[in-house]
């Protein structure tokens, strides 16, 4: 990654304006990334702001130190991208998730750099750092911010963020990226004023009322196939209606299809106005991106996303029938 960091360096010491950026329906990841960036590019003297078109998640909200996550407005914002010197996007690497931010940020008179570890990124970006065996877009910041400041600690505000995208996308240290390279940038991390129990605390233990009584149905209604090796759920509009529960009351949801003894991948449809959310989770070598990709989306190989217009019995058990290869294809490896 040196490399890469060489060229943004040169971008960043060139920029005056920097635009950072994320996906629709950001996560922890890309917020995370996000506050570290425009902490550390404050501190060199950028004038930095951070656009995205999604409001931010209240669970979120401990990041936002002086406002500054705002929510795209064209009437605000079109110009500031347009103008930008450098507009960053983390965590995403295809321009469409940024919905209806994508125009100006495709117009920017600047340099457009996206900072990833996704797989198949589009041809968009005058520069792309991906780095698919990096555990989240947070632990990639924290590698330039230290190759560009040249000291491992960074500052506290800095650190939160990059220890926030760490541990969301790690399932909170659990899932296979969780090298011995990260657990010492963690430390790194703590060293710099994290806190990781109140980091904890924020993301995970701040559940609405709303959002368990949806839980609650949701688990109930958690079915099994192709002898109990995968699970999925379907949360319809109706459901989040019953218990005014909104589609941020669902976030982590998919994790649950996992535990279930015996699975190894999990499927949640969540209803939306376009059709269904789709989220893929799997375990070893079972490659949910193959499936996602079918689904107008993607991500990791044991992580994915896609969309369904179709919202029918019928859609749902082709989505089902869908999945049988993917399983059938670690029956064949093993």
């Amino acid at each position: 990654m040196e490399n890469y960091w060489i060229q943004l360096k040169t971008l960043i010491d060139q920029s005056q304006k920097i635009v950072l950026t994320t996906h629709v329906r950001p996560d922890g990841d890309g917020l995370g990334a996000e506050a570290a960036l425009f902490s550390y590019f404050e501190s060199l003297g950028k004038i930095v702001r951070i656009i995205n078109v999604s409001p931010l998640p209240e669970a979120f909200d401990y990041m936002n130190k002086d406002a500054r996550f705002e929510t795209f407005n064209t009437t605000i914002h079109a110009h500031i991208l347009e103008n930008a010197d450098c507009t960053i996007i983390l965590d995403c690497n295809q321009l469409d998730r940024t919905e209806e931010m994508a125009p100006y940020v495709e117009r920017t008179k600047g340099n457009i750099v996206v900072i990833d570890h996704h797989l198949y990124p589009g041809d968009f970006a005058d520069l792309l750092c991906i780095d698919i065996n990096s555990c989240a877009t947070g632990e990639m910041v924290y590698d330039f911010i230290t190759f560009h400041s040249g000291k491992m600690t960074v500052s506290q505000d800095a650190a939160t963020g990059i220890y926030t995208s760490i541990m969301t996308d790690t399932g909170n240290f659990r899932f296979p990226r969780t090298t011995p390279a990260v657990h010492r940038k963690t430390a790194y991390l703590i060293e710099s004023g994290v806190e990781p129990s109140e980091i904890y605390g924020w993301v995970n233990e701040q559940r609405t009322l709303q959002s368990l009584q949806l839980q609650g149905l949701f688990l109930s209604q958690i079915r099994t196939a192709y002898d109990g090796r995968l699970a999925y759920s379907v949360v319809k509009k109706s459901d989040f209606d019953r218990f005014g529960a909104t589609l941020e009351d669902s976030e982590g949801f998919v994790k649950y299809l996992l535990s279930v003894k015996g699975v190894v991948m999990g499927i949640l449809l969540i209803e939306q106005p376009y059709g269904y959310k789709l989220s893929f989770r799997s375990k070893g070598d079972i490659d949910v991106n193959r499936l996602a990709s079918q689904y107008s989306g993607g991500g990791h190989k044991n992580a994915s996303g896609g969309k369904m217009e179709e919202m029918t019995d019928h859609a749902i058990a082709r989505l089902i029938a869908d999945a049988e290869p993917i399983l059938n294809a670690m029956e064949i490896t093993e």
